[in-house]
């Protein structure tokens, strides 16, 4: 199997620290798709065990990266002292602020699209998320038909740095939804925290061959 990814070299400075991925290892694949027929701009070709090789090569560097953020956005902790400094209720768009262990953050907006082609069946869709820290607040679907079917799963990074595993399932936000035609939206009240490398894995039983997008509703915290 192919893939196509984009590393970490491949953004500038600021869209580094937009991100939140400000010293990262520069060769550190940031976006990982599997490939299908084109490679978009600041991407590259690379088979799985050249992308096994590279991430190896690197993941010390990246683990020291990694703990250094541990006091932000350790997913074991049960202990994270969290309080709202600022929520208006006048607009749901407002930017709030929020302290963690004593550190000031901010929140972002961040509305991440993809696009595959399906096959008829069963068909597997990831995205990586790139960011250090984000909540994952509702997911919309584009191009579906009635009685097409999906499952949502959280997953590892590649690597297992949270869970010691890598690609596990860290949970499940939806069993075998019922899609709607051409438009499915799906939103919570409670967000989900997920953190740089986890995968979000969504196992798509389609009635036909087909090209559906996705959006993913994303607030980063930084």
């Amino acid at each position: 199997m192919n893939y196509i990814i984009k590393k970490a070299s491949s953004f500038t400075v600021e869209e580094q620290s937009l991100r939140g991925i400000s010293g990262i290892p520069q060769d550190w694949a940031i976006e990982k798709y599997i490939y299908v027929d084109n490679i978009p701009e600041g991407f590259e070709l690379i088979s799985e065990e050249d992308l096994v090789i590279l991430l190896e090569n690197n993941q010390s560097a990246y683990d020291a990266w990694l703990q250094s953020l541990r006091p932000i956005i350790n997913p074991i902790s049960p202990i994270q002292s969290v309080s709202i400094l600022s929520q208006p209720d006048h607009s749901p768009f407002a930017a709030k602020n929020i302290t963690v262990n004593g550190i000031l953050k901010k929140f972002y907006k961040r509305l991440c699209g993809i696009q595959q082609e399906l096959s008829i069946g069963e068909n597997i869709i990831l995205y990586t998320i790139p960011y250090a820290w984000v909540k994952m607040t509702g997911i919309e679907l584009i191009g579906g038909e009635n009685l097409d079917k999906a499952s949502l799963y959280v997953l590892d990074s590649t690597t297992g740095n949270y869970s010691g595993v890598p690609n596990y399932t860290l949970n499940q936000f939806g069993s075998n939804v019922n899609v709607s035609k051409d438009f499915h939206n799906v939103s919570s009240n409670f967000d989900a925290d997920l953190y740089i490398g986890m995968q979000i894995k969504i196992v798509y039983i389609s009635l036909s061959a087909k090209t559906v997008g996705l959006n993913i509703d994303l607030i980063e915290v930084k």
